[in-house]
C-alpha cells in the first residue's frame, strides 16, 4: 500500500524522514474506507477534501467524525478545476477515481490545478482505471467495453488517453517536473494506483 505521507530526505545523509506537519490535499470524495484511512496519517497537520458534490461532502463528513479526534479536515464545495488553495501549498494531492469522470478538457484544467498546488518535492497519487489493452476480458469484448462506456460517458477518452504525459505537460505549465515513483495494478490490469514525484 501507498503511502499518503511525502519522504523527504535528510540532509546529513542518504535516509529519509517524513515531515512532522503534512498537508494532504483530495480532489475528491471517495467510497468505502479511504477517506478514514487519510485520518490515520498521524504526522498530517492537514486534510484539504474538495468535492463538486454536497451530497458526497455530506457522507465524507459522517466518515471523518467517526475517526478524526484532531479536527485536521477541511471541506469544500468546489469545482475540481478551479482548487480554492495557493500555489505550492499541498505535499500530496490524491486523486482518487475521478479522472475517468471528466471530460478531456476538464482533466486537463484538473490536472494543471493539481500541479499547481502541489509543492516541489511532493507527490500526487492516482488511483482510477488502467489503459485500455488487449489483456483484460472487459477491454476485449465490444460488449462489454460497451457497457461501461455507456455507464462512464467519459471513459472511453480517459481509457485512451496518455495520462503520463498529459501529467507532464501539466507539471510544465508550473514549471516543474513529474517522475511516476511506483504503480501497482488491479484486477488484472484493470484498474491502477499511481505514485507520482514532482519536482
Amino acid at each position: 500500500m501507498i503511502s499518503l505521507l511525502t519522504p523527504q530526505s535528510t540532509s546529513k545523509s542518504s535516509t529519509s524522514h517524513v515531515e512532522s506537519e503534512q498537508i494532504i490535499t483530495g480532489i475528491s470524495c471517495a467510497y468505502g474506507d479511504f477517506i478514514p484511512m487519510m485520518a490515520t496519517q498521524l504526522q498530517v497537520n492537514c486534510i484539504n477534501l474538495f468535492d463538486v458534490a454536497e451530497i458526497q461532502l455530506a457522507q465524507a463528513k459522517k466518515k471523518i467524525e467517526k475517526v478524526d479526534q484532531l479536527n485536521r479536515f477541511n471541506l469544500f464545495l468546489s469545482n475540481a478545476e478551479n482548487i480554492a488553495l495557493t500555489n505550492n501549498s499541498t505535499n500530496s494531492s490524491v486523486l482518487f477515481y475521478l479522472l475517468h469522470e471528466l471530460p478531456a478538457e476538464a482533466r486537463t484544467n484538473t490536472l494543471n490545478e493539481v500541479m499547481r498546488i502541489t509543492k516541489s518535492g511532493g507527490r500526487v497519487l492516482i488511483a482510477d482505471y488502467a489503459p485500455l489493452s488487449s489483456k483484460h476480458w472487459f477491454h476485449r469484448f465490444k460488449l462489454f467495453r460497451y457497457v461501461f462506456e455507456k455507464m462512464e460517458p467519459c471513459l472511453a477518452n480517459f481509457w485512451r488517453c496518455d495520462l503520463h504525459a498529459e501529467l507532464k505537460q501539466s507539471a510544465q505549465v508550473h514549471g516543474k517536473n513529474v517522475k511516476l515513483m511506483h504503480q501497482t495494478l488491479i484486477w488484472h490490469k484493470f484498474y491502477q494506483v499511481s505514485e507520482y514525484s514532482i519536482n
